[in-house]
């Protein structure tokens, strides 16, 4: 009989990926998602999907239908895949009792998720960060905004993918920025946002496994287009060999004992002295289709991790120079901010040129049908806002 695996956030990319690896890999697979259009629940990977509340909005019902549904279905491990997902499973991890849950302790990923803990963890491990002001009350604030150089980057402390990032060019668009209106949840927090010095470059990722704070397994890309472009999710990637990235990793999660999966995010270019920590993702990154297409099924290496199953050293066995696109409402976005049409679709028929793969996957068809019409609906609705 197979081993089961629930898989949250079945709306995602990531997890549609995630619920492909693990059932190629012999596991049962179940899906739970906040909509009934996931996609995850239509691929035919899928053997089981459930519908269950939003993590940030009623994480209390979200942990009991959880319990519920692995009760059901005689679960033999609950992975969480988005950054709601994950803080708040960590919270509660121990209501799941006998199941093993496929993050580190609670401590960790709060750390990881709290951009001024993680900034404050760097600097004292030796790993460089931009520079990083936390003002507690407004007289530190009109202090900073004097002092600092511009342009300027406002973060929330607490955030996932780009909500709450601002750029400022002056103490006056700093001050009037500064301060942020939105619902708080646990894995959003919009008092205190950092002040960060800009860094302009390239982004570049290291994605790991780690078992008790030994590295187990690496993997560098870098972000060839994004969304924002200016700073966002990567739409195309490339696999790409950084090991001064993969050591600065060490210095960062060694010392937590870290056991599981993460993405540190660096800023890299010929204008600095050295690549720069921009943050620590504790969770399922977006692009992890890129990993597994490389020869890294990480969604299986982090599964056997927690279900102490033995996990290969493969530091750096991965194809590289591989390029990854995703046909994705973020693709849309990075050719609609970049001025014009032609040159960015130039752009992406030059990758289409290189050895690359897509996350189109035309043996399992379903999921990407279901997407089109949110794809279509994402777009008007970027489009709109642009133009009001």
């Amino acid at each position: 009989m197979s081993e089961s695996v629930v898989v949250t956030s079945a709306e995602s990319k990531q997890t549609l990926a995630v619920v492909r690896a693990l059932s190629k890999a012999g596991y049962d697979v179940v899906a739970v998602g906040s909509s009934r259009f996931s996609q995850s629940f239509y691929s035919k990977c899928c053997l089981e999907h459930y519908v269950v509340s939003d993590s940030e909005v009623d994480p209390d019902a979200f942990i009991i239908e959880l319990q519920s549904i692995i009760e059901n279905t005689d679960a033999d491990i609950l992975l969480p895949v988005s950054a709601a997902d994950t803080v708040v499973i960590a919270r509660y991890q121990d209501e799941f009792e006998s199941t093993p849950v496929a993050t580190d302790c609670f401590e960790n990923i709060q750390l990881a998720h709290d951009k001024e803990r993680t900034t404050r963890h760097a600097e004292e491990n030796g790993v460089p960060v931009p520079e990083t002001f936390c003002p507690t009350t407004d007289d530190e604030l009109d202090q900073i905004a004097t002092s600092i150089e511009y342009p300027a980057v406002i973060k929330l402390r607490k955030t996932f993918a780009s909500t709450g990032l601002r750029y400022v060019h002056s103490p006056e668009e700093l001050l009037s920025a500064y301060n942020f209106d939105g619902s708080q949840g646990m894995a959003v927090d919009y008092s205190r946002p950092l002040i960060q010095e800009y860094v302009s470059g390239t982004i570049h990722d290291v994605c790991v496994l780690f078992e008790d704070g030994e590295i187990k397994t690496a993997l560098t890309q870098e972000r060839v287009r994004m969304f924002p472009a200016s700073g966002g999710a990567g739409v195309v990637n490339k696999t790409t060999d950084r090991q001064d990235l993969v050591e600065y990793t060490k210095q960062l999660l060694s010392p937590l004992d870290w056991s599981g999966i993460a993405q540190i995010e660096f800023m890299d270019s010929e204008t600095i002295s050295e690549p720069k920590l921009i943050e620590i993702n504790p969770k399922v990154w977006g692009t992890t289709e890129l990993s597994i297409a490389a020869g890294v099924n990480f969604p299986k290496q982090l599964v056997d991790l927690h279900l102490n199953e033995s996990i290969a050293d493969s530091v750096s066995d991965f194809e590289q120079g591989l390029y990854f696109i995703w046909y994705e409402g973020g693709l849309l976005g990075n050719i609609y901010e970049s001025g014009g049409i032609l040159q960015p679709l130039r752009e992406l028929n030059e990758v289409r040129q290189q050895h690359h793969e897509t996350n189109i996957d035309l043996d399992d068809p379903l999921p990407h049908l279901v997407r089109l019409p949110q794809l279509g609906r994402i777009s008007v609705q970027t489009l709109l806002e642009r133009w009001t």
